[in-house]
């Protein structure tokens, strides 16, 4: 009996930590964001360039929009979300070319998600939400693997079974392409524009929407201990129940637990 809870344990632990990876590190190749970057909210925008560099950039979230999308008239509505504006060090960069961009975005109440855990009237724009860059197609919203949260992000729900961002919740996820047609469009139009620019579309629904990429972070902060304080590592709990389960594990081997 101990032995299953240990192994429940392990399990639901792993389970968190995978899913706090889609708020700490991106899908690209460069993988773990850089530690500045905020877990919750906001926009970011990660970069590689075709000679290998990175350039990892973030939108504040009080430079996203909140509000109505309207497409009852025309079963299509495009609304911009924020942009990113490149200095010449940026355009520089990705004059080699991008190899791969992914893009970090919390919506709340995004009213898109699929999945065993949603219910599927409340989700009436599934597969009609899609992101553009600069004019360019980048991903539908209801494909998107994300990790559920209440509005703020004070609480994430990480066996909530659903791809997407639900009604009435906050998601966080990641579009991603490495596709060298479409970043080659995108590439070009950054170049010329000095600006890539994310907009919210609609398409083939009648219907307003209210969306918020607009929710700021209130979930706790951890406390940063001031400088010179230097605590000896303790041993992780991971680690910890990893021990516990193998020398459980040793003693049914060797006949000590029946």
């Amino acid at each position: 009996m101990l032995l299953r809870v240990l192994l429940l344990a392990v399990s639901a632990f792993a389970m968190n930590a995978n899913a706090n990876l889609i708020l700490t590190n991106s899908p690209t190749s460069a993988g773990a964001l850089p530690g500045d970057i905020p877990k919750f909210g906001g926009a970011v925008i990660d970069i590689i360039t075709a000679d290998n560099q990175r350039l990892v950039n973030y939108i504040s979230r009080d430079d996203l929009f909140h509000g109505h999308v309207n497409s009852e008239r025309l079963d299509f509505a495009s609304q911009q979300l924020g942009a990113l504006s490149f200095s010449s060090s940026m355009l520089d960069a990705i004059g080699s070319g991008i190899a791969e961009l992914a893009i970090r975005l919390s919506l709340y109440d995004g009213d898109n998600a699929v999945g065993a855990d949603v219910v599927a009237k409340e989700e009436y724009q599934a597969g009609k939400n899609f992101l553009e860059v600069n004019g360019v197609e980048f991903g539908n919203f209801s494909d998107v693997e994300t990790l559920t949260s209440s509005r703020k992000g004070e609480e994430y729900f990480e066996d909530f079974k659903a791809t997407g961002f639900a009604n009435k919740k906050s998601a966080t996820g990641w579009f991603y392409s490495n596709n060298s047609s479409v970043l080659g469009l995108i590439q070009s139009s950054v170049i010329s524009s000095s600006v890539l620019g994310l907009d919210f579309v609609i398409r083939n629904a009648r219907s307003e929407n209210w969306i918020s990429f607009h929710e700021r972070d209130a979930s706790p902060q951890p406390q940063v201990q001031p400088p010179g304080v230097v605590n000896v590592s303790e041993p992780s709990t991971i680690g910890i129940m990893l021990a516990a389960v193998a020398l459980l594990l040793f003693r049914k081997r060797v006949g000590l637990i029946k």
